[in-house]
């Protein structure tokens, strides 16, 4: 066990130490041994963990993409709301989460950068899809949302929102909050039921409204 946990924290150390280089210097201006120095460790501790650079991006894109997934399940599954204010309320969560989360924000910016990791990630990808239909059939059934609407082309749009939204605040052209927000504007008055789309086009700004503010939760 105790050689287990000195692993763990080997594992860690490097993880950590490639997310600060990467994000300091950049995948391209990163090389093994900058990690190794910065972490810490051996040559052969890192090569008992990891074959090349790409191989600890991997592990950066894997565990940005397990993060994005608790927190979407944590959200979206809540008892305490709505399905479509769950679903509005992940999206602007994982948007924080980029903004806030060295592991989220690096692994969104590999993903884009280094060609060798782009498959990564792919089964989580299609379960995070299936929770997004999910919400949008629960939706339905609660009346929020139209009952001739396609969970599945909802759910892709939501998704191409989110990533629209991020990679223009990428490109430092707007508020992350501001265009999700319009996106979700647009997407609820092709969704929502008449009775319903008045309150959450108000919800969303209140969202949005908030996480400007720097309050993580719609009360």
């Amino acid at each position: 066990m105790v050689m287990q946990a000195r692993a763990q924290a080997t594992r860690a150390a490097i993880i950590q130490a490639a997310l600060d280089l990467f994000e300091d210097s950049g995948y391209g201006s990163t090389g093994l041994t900058d990690i190794i120095n910065k972490a810490a460790v051996t040559k052969g501790a890192f090569y008992y963990h990891f074959h090349t650079k790409e191989s600890v991006a991997a592990a950066v894109v894997e565990g940005s993409y397990e993060e994005i997934h608790r927190m979407l399940v944590t959200t979206i599954e809540a008892p305490s709301g709505p399905a479509l204010e769950n679903l509005i309320r992940a999206t602007f969560a994982v948007a924080e989460a980029m903004r806030r989360n060295q592991l989220v924000r690096v692994g969104h910016q590999l993903r884009l950068v280094v060609p060798a990791v782009r498959a990564v990630g792919k089964s989580s990808f299609t379960a995070r899809r299936q929770i997004f239909i999910s919400a949008i059939e629960s939706a339905v059934a609660a009346g929020d949302v139209l009952a001739d609407v396609d969970p599945a082309e909802a759910a892709d749009s939501i998704r191409s929102a989110m990533v629209g939204a991020q990679i223009v605040f990428d490109a430092g052209a707007g508020d992350i909050y501001t265009g999700l927000r319009s996106s979700w504007r647009i997407i609820l008055r092709g969704i929502a039921s008449e009775s319903s789309l008045a309150y959450f086009e108000e919800f969303v700004t209140r969202v949005a409204a908030r996480y400007q503010s720097g309050v993580d939760q719609a009360r």
